[in-house]
Formats: structure tokens, sequence, C-alpha cells
């Protein structure tokens, strides 16, 4: 369906056409005007010169006005041609300002017919539904609508086609399209009806507002957010011009002790205790406010009803280039944090005493630990000399002995005998270097020994434990461990010492094995691992986490089977 939109100009209609046709009808009454003046000039003639003279006359008339008569209706014709040629012309240009209006909007523009198809679409259209303008030419208005909005939009539609008052003209209303993907948006459409001589048309301008109600909506909720924040904060929040109260919040009014809104318009003055006061504050706040700077200071303000008491303040420009002109400032009541400071200094004064007194104790504490420290050496040093006596009578009467003995077994027993003795004697060496092990310099010492016979020589030591038991005691060296090494063989011993006759003490029946392999080997380095595995009660795992700490047992109670 074509439809014609006019420009500045009426609508054209076959009553103008008429209209326009009035001067010809004029014309037509000439012809009887001069036929009558004819008659009358005939008559007025008595005589027969008169009379040839009338004719002569009318004759004349008449050819005159018949040819007066063509010329008329020629010039008609042609005013009428071009009239209808200007409006033509008109009409031409009106429509395609009209295109070019429509295809260079950035809005949607849709015609519909008064059969509810669609009639014209432009390109912003075509955009925004995805439909092109062949596809959607003659094509109903409901396939831009959701279904379920179908019946709501024709019957809004008719009404507006059918006049309703309701539905004026440039009406702007919001509702959902749906885009040719079946995707759906929210729009804002707003309407005109119009006529031309070919029908009645309904044109809506559309757009996508989805984007603009998300922001709208994020705007809302920043509001409502910022709202919230300044009627819960715990600061009085205020917005000065030319230092006079603009906008707070209620924690302000409750700070300085006010009514809601009896703030607004007054001088910041009534906040602070002096006139000069307030001047000084100005005049040391606001140029650091001009150089794109925070302000902050404590001071003393004034309550409602002239009270005084501590206070924080905090301020920026909202425009740098003049503070005057706006400025946010933060008030906060600060009494309570003042007197716990004092309360605080107080108590550290005290503080400050209760360290003496208490570097004093520590000091006749350290003393006392001192001499505790040295009679601990002292009897260190007593124990191991009253014991290191009758442990040389041990290893020199069972040296002595040795060449004297003729059982074999009197002579392992003296081997071992001064063996053990010799390890204790190393033993009680070590405890008068226990001082070098607390202050963590404990030094080992680094000589060549044989590993295999400090392995017979640990091993004697516990077998006869083991033969009273009936337990099999069994070592292994594995043949790439080397036999010579350099290190503390005393320190290895008491290893070896330490994990037998803790396996032989609670192993009841069975065996008990050392093992010893290479674990790791570098140039002139060596890492071994010693295992040794019995057949005795083990350890749970809650016991195990106790092996390495000092004074622990396995089994504490006064009724325990085994001791050590």
């Amino acid at each position: 369906m074509k439809h014609l939109i006019l420009d500045d100009s009426t609508p054209v209609r076959d009553d103008n056409i008429r209209n326009n046709s009035l001067g010809g009808d004029r014309l037509r009454w000439i012809v009887p005007v001069i036929v009558a003046l004819g008659l009358c000039a005939l008559v007025s003639l008595l005589s027969e010169f008169a009379v040839w003279l009338g004719l002569l006359v009318f004759t004349v008339t008449m050819v005159m006005a018949l040819l007066l008569h063509r010329f008329w209706y020629r010039q008609e014709d042609r005013r009428q041609l071009a009239a209808q040629t200007q409006q033509a012309k008109r009409l031409r240009e009106s429509e395609a300002r009209f295109r070019a209006v429509t295809e260079t909007a950035r809005d949607a523009i849709i015609t519909i017919a008064t059969d509810g198809n669609i009639v014209g679409w432009n390109s912003a259209a075509t955009r925004l539904f995805g439909f092109t303008a062949n596809e959607i030419t003659g094509q109903p208005l409901t396939l831009i609508i959701p279904s379920r909005f179908h019946g709501q939009a024709m019957s809004d539609f008719w009404r507006l086609m059918n006049g309703d008052p309701e539905r004026t003209d440039g009406g702007v209303t919001e509702l959902i399209g749906r885009r040719k993907d079946n995707s759906e948006f929210l729009l804002e459409r707003s309407v005109a009806l119009w006529e031309t001589a070919t029908g009645r048309f309904y044109t809506s301008t559309m757009r996508d507002i989805t984007e603009h109600k998300w922001r709208e909506e994020q705007t809302r909720r920043l509001l409502a957010e910022n709202e919230t924040i300044l009627r819960n904060a715990l600061v009085g929040i205020v917005y000065l011009k030319q230092r006079r109260i603009v906008s707070c919040n209620r924690r302000l009014e409750e700070i300085f002790q006010y009514d809601p809104g009896e703030l607004i318009g007054q001088s910041s003055e009534i906040f602070y205790d002096t006139h000069e006061n307030f001047l000084a504050v100005g005049e040391r706040a606001y140029p650091p406010l001009a150089e794109q700077k925070s302000y902050s200071e404590e001071l003393m303000l004034r309550h409602k009803n002239g009270s005084l008491f501590w206070g924080a303040i905090n301020g920026c420009a909202i425009d740098f280039s003049d503070p005057h002109e706006g400025s946010i400032w933060i008030y906060a009541d600060i009494s309570e944090r003042r007197r716990a400071e004092r309360q605080l200094e107080e108590h550290q004064a005290q503080l400050e005493d209760l360290v003496l007194q208490r570097t004093a104790e520590l000091r006749a504490a350290l003393e006392a630990a001192n001499l505790a420290d040295r009679a601990k050496d002292e009897f260190l040093a007593n124990i191991t000399h009253e014991l290191r006596t009758p442990l040389s009578a041990v290893i020199g009467f069972s040296s002595l002995a040795r060449p004297f003995c003729t059982d074999a077994r009197q002579c392992d027993y003296l081997d071992k005998v001064n063996s053990a003795g010799k390890t204790l004697s190393g033993i009680i060496d070590d405890l008068l270097d226990l001082s070098k092990i607390v202050a963590g310099r404990m030094e080992f010492e680094a000589s060549p020994f044989s590993l295999r016979q400090l392995v017979v020589r640990s091993s004697s030591v516990i077998s006869y434990k083991a033969q009273e038991k009936g337990l099999a005691l069994t070592e292994y060296i594995a043949e790439e461990v080397p036999d010579i090494l350099v290190g503390d063989s005393l320190r290895v011993e008491q290893i070896l010492l330490n994990l037998l006759s803790n396996a032989v003490k609670f192993t009841a029946e069975g065996r008990v094995e050392l093992r010893i392999d290479l674990q790791a080997r570098e140039e002139r380095r060596v890492c071994l691992n010693i295992e040794v595995e019995d057949t005795g009660i083990g350890l749970r795992a809650q016991e195990i986490a106790l092996l390495f700490k000092p004074f622990s047992q396995a089994d504490a109670s006064m009724t325990r089977k085994f001791g050590g």
C-alpha cells in the first residue's frame, strides 16, 4: 500500500480542484451579458441604418465574446495544469524529505496501515529488530511483539486508529519488543496518527531503552546505597557552600543535638566554640582544599546547648578551583576516645612503674639463676669426679685381670666390662661440656675408626642381656659401606647402644637385628642408614610422636612394666 505525506501543505482533495475551476464558471456568464447588450443596442436603433449598424455591432460583439471565452478557458487550463504540476513536485519533495529523515533517524520509525500491517520501515528499525524492509513490509504488527502481548497491543492499536481520546498523539509508552531471533528487549514508543487522500496511517517511533533502564536502576540503587550510608553513618556528614549548610545526614544533627532539618541554611559557625576559632579554621582549611588535598583537625566543638566536646573534622572540596562553592565535611565526636587516651596515659605511667619493679625483680632472679648455674657446674664437676674415680678402677682392674684370664667366657666378660667402662667414661667427659651444649656450641670429634669393630663392641655390651632373655642378636652391614670412617665414634656408639638396649628391653622373645646400609655417598662423605628391628611390643601412632621429646615415655604410669 502506497502512502503520501505532505510537507507544509494541505492534502489534495477533489473539492480543491473544483474550487480552482470557479474562474471558468464565471466566464460562462459573459456571453449572455454581451448578447443582452447587443439586443438593447438593436432595439435602440429605429432607423434601418441603425439596424444594420446594430447587427454589425452585435456580430462583432458575439465574435469577440466567443474568442474571449475560448482564451479564458485555455488560460484556466494552463493555470490548473501548472498548479497540479507544482503540487506533484511538492509531494515528491515531501516524500523525499520524509524518506531522508526516516533513513537517517537514530530511532526506528514504523508505519502501519489501518489493517494492522506494516507499510513503512526505516534502517534504524532493521538494526533494532533484525528484519529487513523487504522481509517486514506487508507483515502484521504482531510480528515484532511477543505473543503474550498480542491481544493488548492490537487492542491499543484499534483504539488509536478509531480515535480513542485517551490515546493522544505523541504519547510515550514502555513495552516489550521482539527481535527476529526471538530475543526480547525493553523499548520506548511514541505514536502519531495521520491521514492522506489514500487513507489513514499509524506511525510509531521506537528506541531500545534496555541499557538506559539498567543505568537508571544502577543510579537509583547507587542513590539508595548512598542514602543508606549517610543515614547509618557513625559520623556526621555535611555539604557546605560558602560555609553554610546545604544538606547533612541525621548523625550530624545528633552529634550537635539539633532537630531534623534545623541546621539547613545555617552557618557552620554554630559548630565552633568561638567566632575567632571559626575564622581560624577556615584560614587553615581552605588553602589545602584548593590544592586538591583534604584537611583534618581535632578541636573543641559546641553542642546546641552551648556545652563543649572534643571533635574531629575532615574535609575535601567538590570543585578544587573554588572550594568555598562546595565542600564535604565529616564531623566526629571523639570525646570518648580522648578520655580513653587519658586512661591509657595513666595506665602507661603505671606500667612504666611496674616495668621498673619487674626489671628489678628479674635482675634479682637472673642473679639467682646465675648462682644456680654456677652451682650446677660445680655439681657436675664434683659428680663426674666422683664417678670417674670408681670407673677408672673398673677399667683399670679389668685391664689388669685380662692377661691372667684363662677361661674364654670370663675373658669375654672382662672385655665387655672394659669396653662399657670406656664408653661410660666418654659420656662422663661429655657431662663436663654441658655448658657448650646449652650454648649451641657442641663440637663433634673427627677421627678415623672402624665401623665394624664399633658394631662388634656395641653388640658385645648388649649380648649378655639378650642371652639372658633368649633373644637372637644379629648384625648386618652392607658390603658397600666402607669400614674405615672419619667421625665421632663415641656418638655413633651411643646411638647403637641406645637403639639396641631399647630393642632388647622391650622384646620378650624372638630376635633383635641391627642393619647398616649406605643411604647416600659423595666424594668424601657418606650417609649411613642405621636400623634396629625387633619382635617386641612396638609403638602406637600416638607414642611415636613422643620419640624425640625429652623425658617422655609411652607408659608413664607407676605400674609400668618397663623402666628407662
